[in-house]
């Protein structure tokens, strides 16, 4: 399994690969035993099964020195559940769901792993989208906190561009009645301005009617 250079510093890929994955050791491994924190022996024997971060996990399987197991969430039971009805499924303890399944999916070659992930990102997004444009008054530390990495980014984007549409909304229509504002000062000022020089016409005609009443 290769790794790009931008996953490399990708944060939450990183965070991804602290997930835990059964492991069987295939072998005696001495002086490991502090690993499996059930145990004060000083040594893991043959065929011990612990729970080992990704990270540490896969580069012992590719020397064959631990045979993998699929996590509890992604075996059949807790997949059941996602496929009868993702959208109730609470994602709180499975933050890093979609990215690390694509590492499982990757590892095991798994196809089905990989249509499961867009299956049930498919089937959450809607009602994702939804609740970012209807939780703008509203507390969403709590919306967030079911959600995945990666579902919280869509949230937070839908979320912050509906809160970006509103303000510039306000803006406009703002912007529109100052301008509505600003031509009814002109007119106005056009209007004084006409009733001001039709005073001066009529002053100026009064004036030459009196000099020649005056002849």
């Amino acid at each position: 399994m290769t790794q790009s250079k931008k996953d490399y510093f990708d944060i939450d890929d990183i965070l991804a690969e602290e997930e835990k994955i059964p492991c069987t050791f295939q072998h005696d491994a001495y002086h490991l035993g502090l690993l499996d924190t059930g145990s004060v022996d000083l040594d893991l024997k043959r065929f011990s099964t612990i729970h080992l971060a990704f990270w540490l996990s896969y580069p012992l399987a590719k020397r064959l020195l631990v045979s993998l197991d699929y996590p509890m969430a992604y075996q059949d039971e807790f997949k059941n559940k996602l496929i009868a009805d993702p959208k109730v499924i609470s994602m709180r303890k499975f933050q890093y769901y979609d990215i690390f399944g694509i590492k499982l999916a990757n590892l095991f070659d798994n196809p089905k792993i990989s249509t499961l992930l867009f299956k049930t990102f498919r089937d959450r997004f809607l009602d994702i989208y939804n609740q970012s444009l209807h939780l703008r008054n509203a507390d969403i530390s709590k919306s967030l906190q079911k959600y995945t990495v990666v579902e919280r980014f869509v949230f937070l984007n839908g979320y912050n561009s509906s809160i970006a549409y509103d303000d510039w909304k306000n803006r406009r229509g703002e912007k529109l009645k100052q301008e509505g504002d600003n031509d009814t000062n002109n007119n106005n000022n056009n209007n004084r301005s006409t009733f001001s020089n039709n005073n001066k016409d009529k002053l100026k005609r009064k004036r030459f009617t009196d000099m020649g009443n005056d002849d």
